[in-house]
């Protein structure tokens, strides 16, 4: 599915866009939920997951995205 982008996201750069991306998915999350409902494949791969998790190879996200910043020439 192709849908367009927001008028000047193109013009940012990445990690700017990155930025966006985490904003829209955090106003997102905020808003109340409906009574879409995820199928049952993505409710298995998350039990998966979640028996896959270890915590003590957990990082915080600030972390991670300093890390890959670092990596990746983008903080």
């Amino acid at each position: 599915m192709q849908i367009p982008l927001p008028t000047g996201f193109d013009k940012l750069n990445r990690s700017e866009q990155i930025n966006y991306i985490g904003d829209l998915w955090d106003w997102f999350i905020s808003q109340p939920a409906d009574d879409t409902i995820a199928p049952q494949w993505h409710m298995d791969i998350v039990q998966e997951r979640l028996a896959d998790h270890d915590p003590e190879r957990s990082q915080p996200w600030t972390t991670v995205k300093q890390r890959l910043g670092r990596k990746y020439g983008e903080q």
